[in-house]
């Protein structure tokens, strides 16, 4: 194969792979970070009783794990924070800095480097 066609190639695999991921369907949620979504956590918390005044605290996930949750509490808590969202699916993957740190794409680009995809 010419060096040209091999570059081009390249370029392809390179650049059109990191679109791809970020392309999604019509299925796809939108990679968003997680302050986007959160409305729909503030207003879950607020609709748990035993945890609405952690609220927007760095005490929210100790006192929804300590919390007795049953499941009328559980359902009521999620159907508010469902129409509190300001999309269809609240409950996907964030961009937290940690867990997800970045976009897939970027994620893509950073393990395939300046010399791109090896692919012969």
């Amino acid at each position: 194969m010419p060096k040209r066609s091999r570059l081009s190639l390249k370029w392809i695999l390179t650049y059109a792979s990191a679109q791809i991921l970020e392309s999604g369907s019509a299925a796809s949620t939108v990679t968003n970070h997680a302050a986007t979504r959160g409305s729909a956590w503030n207003a879950f918390v607020a609709s748990v009783p035993a945890c609405a005044s952690t609220v927007g605290t760095n005490t929210t996930i100790a006192c929804l794990r300590n919390a007795t949750l049953d499941a009328a509490t559980l359902t009521a808590a999620t159907t508010t924070a469902v129409s509190a969202a300001d999309e269809a699916y609240p409950y996907v993957p964030t961009l937290d800095g940690e867990l997800y740190p970045t976009l897939p794409s970027k994620l893509l680009m950073s393990c395939i480097g300046e010399e791109g995809l090896t692919i012969f």
